[in-house]
């Protein structure tokens, strides 16, 4: 049991909790496979100025739960939304009744995020369900280098995605080769609308 009111989130807690995330991500993939293919892919996702930690102690208490495995399941599908979730029903149920029961609404709001483009929607997918590295996205899309960078600093200018500094400029090494930005979604649920829905 934890109380929600102490939550002390360090270096150390950030990273489990990421790890965590994707790993219920990766198990609820399996399950919604079926889903992914019969609901057409649509392009909703809600910004959030707060960080990831901050969007944690909101969901929690917003939620009132009080259990940390519980709390990193729900937020990493409902995380950064304000959505309200019973604990005590299983996820896959919420999800249902949360998001396919809205998913025209959610869609729209999507949409406009996307500027209703194909291409912002099919990179964001591309960056939510592969390793994050914009090379890789772009390719698994088709989509040309210049092209791919665009949607990415629009979405990086609109607060959807952020930046992670790789190792070696965070460290202030040269380095002979090009190394590829990693990105990440700046709320759970934006990340598991573009990689499941």
């Amino acid at each position: 049991m934890i109380i929600v009111d102490r939550f002390d989130i360090n270096l150390f807690s950030f990273f489990y909790l990421l790890i965590q995330i994707n790993r219920i991500l990766s198990n609820l993939y399996l399950k919604f496979d079926i889903l992914k293919k019969i609901i057409s892919k649509g392009s909703p996702i809600i910004l959030n100025k707060l960080s990831i930690t901050d969007q944690f102690k909101s969901f929690c208490t917003h939620n009132h739960i009080e259990n940390m495995e519980k709390a990193i399941e729900y937020f990493s599908v409902f995380g950064g939304v304000k959505i309200s979730v019973k604990i005590d029903l299983p996820i896959e149920e919420q999800i249902e009744d949360k998001i396919f029961a809205k998913y025209k609404y959610l869609r729209n709001d999507i949409s406009e995020i996307t500027m209703g483009d194909s291409s912002h929607h099919a990179v964001l997918s591309a960056l939510a369900s592969g390793d994050r590295r914009t090379n890789s996205a772009f390719r698994k899309v088709k989509v040309s280098f210049d092209d791919g960078i665009e949607v990415v600093d629009k979405q990086c200018s609109r607060g959807m995605l952020k930046l992670e500094k790789s190792r070696y400029a965070l460290a202030n090494q040269e380095f002979n080769e090009s190394i590829s930005e990693k990105l990440f979604f700046t709320t759970p649920f934006s990340h598991f609308w573009f990689a499941f829905v």
